[in-house]
């Protein structure tokens, strides 16, 4: 006995599209029950049509409540072999289905092809389009109540740029304040509005308790920790007149020079990366030292060195 020729899988697949396009009820895809399915199993030869048929169709539920719908792409596969006055509606339900631009394009492609569907399909066109409408308009508001946002925090940003421009002007001013309170006789003020080439002069200061130098070196570090700043921040004329400040204070002096090579030492030298004592050095930033009467030297703020 000769053997039975198996199925076209691509014939099973468009007869079970065709079978969900034209069904007055979603089918279930496999085995038996009230509902009519388009397999009587999931198994064996049919198998392969069901795997191949997933592309063109969503199945949402189980057991009795499963049901088969078709998408655009299983619309588009069975379209030209379905009766005219079946096209409206099958394809009515699958745009049911899709977001709304897709939507759009796929009934104008539908009535394109059928031209005897756009009655049927005229509400849900209308309904597309006036939802497209809206969409965009909800775009257009959130563009530009992003737009807002945004130049609301670049004000805010301005503005902060400003305050923290001032914080830093009003701290040279007080540790200036400060200094002069120690002794120091020089010019006051600071900021951008210091001579570019300022003369100072400083009376020695000859602190002669602990407390009294202890207060010397935080003021100074204070001071050299704003020079840093003014230095990074290439505020020149600041950074000059700070430097001519710390630079005139008795006993203190300067850890090397911008530009030159020296050998690294970690008690007077910071690096970003990891630097072997010893090792040759390039000064980025100077630091500063200051010497005290016990012969001792109290580093005030390292100088900074790349390899």
């Amino acid at each position: 006995m000769a053997k039975k020729p198996a199925a076209d899988t691509d014939a099973l697949v468009t007869q079970a599209l065709l079978t969900v396009a034209t069904a007055d009820h979603p089918p279930r895809l496999a085995g038996k029950g009230d509902t009519p399915a388009l397999f009587a199993s999931k198994t064996r030869a049919n198998k392969a049509p069901i795997e191949a048929l997933a592309t063109f169709v969503t199945v949402s539920g189980k057991g009795a409540d499963e049901a088969v719908q078709l998408t655009a792409a299983g619309f588009t596969k069975i379209a030209g072999q379905l009766p005219e006055d079946r096209v409206g509606p099958a394809a009515k339900t699958v745009a049911g289905t899709l977001p709304t631009s897709e939507r759009v394009a796929f009934l104008q492609d539908i009535v394109s092809r059928t031209p005897v569907a756009a009655a049927e399909l005229l509400p849900e066109y209308e309904a597309a389009v006036a939802a497209e409408k809206v969409e965009a308009e909800t775009r257009v508001k959130e563009a530009e109540a992003r737009r807002e946002r945004e130049e609301r925090a670049k004000q805010a940003m301005v503005r902060w740029l400003e305050l923290g421009e001032q914080r830093k002007q009003q701290r040279v001013a007080a540790l200036l304040a400060e200094l002069k309170a120690e002794g120091w006789k020089g010019a006051t003020g600071g900021g951008d509005n210091v001579s570019p080439q300022p003369r100072l002069s400083v009376e020695p200061l000859t602190p002669s308790t602990p407390e009294e130098k202890g207060f010397r070196r935080e003021v100074l570090r204070r001071l050299a920790a704003q020079w840093r700043e003014a230095v990074e921040d290439r505020r020149d004329e600041p950074a000059r007149f700070m430097e001519a400040g710390i630079g005139n204070v008795r006993g203190v002096r300067q850890i090397g020079t911008a530009g030159e090579t020296t050998k690294f030492d970690g008690e007077f030298h910071e690096a970003d990366e990891g630097v072997s004592t010893g090792a040759a050095v390039r000064v980025e930033r100077p630091g500063w030292l200051i010497d005290e009467d016990d012969d001792r030297q109290h580093v005030i703020l390292k100088a900074r060195v790349a390899p």
